[in-house]
């Protein structure tokens, strides 16, 4: 299980997750929420740390630009 912790800026309690099961899933919603403006905090797998957010903005940037 794959969870992608993200920010909407001006939201009181702003934290937000997504949990998808595969880490292909989980990269198509960090990019759903990059499109949207949220701040992409991490990606945690079985809750442990699996990327940072320097590690997500990487793969966007490799991915799909």
């Amino acid at each position: 299980m794959y969870r992608l912790i993200y920010v909407i800026e001006g939201v009181h309690d702003n934290n937000y997750f997504i949990e998808t099961e595969t880490l292909e899933e989980c990269i198509s919603a960090c990019m759903d929420a990059y499109n949207k403006n949220y701040q992409l905090f991490e990606i945690r797998k079985n809750d442990v740390l699996f990327y940072s957010s320097c590690d997500i903005y990487k793969i966007i940037n490799k991915t799909y630009y």
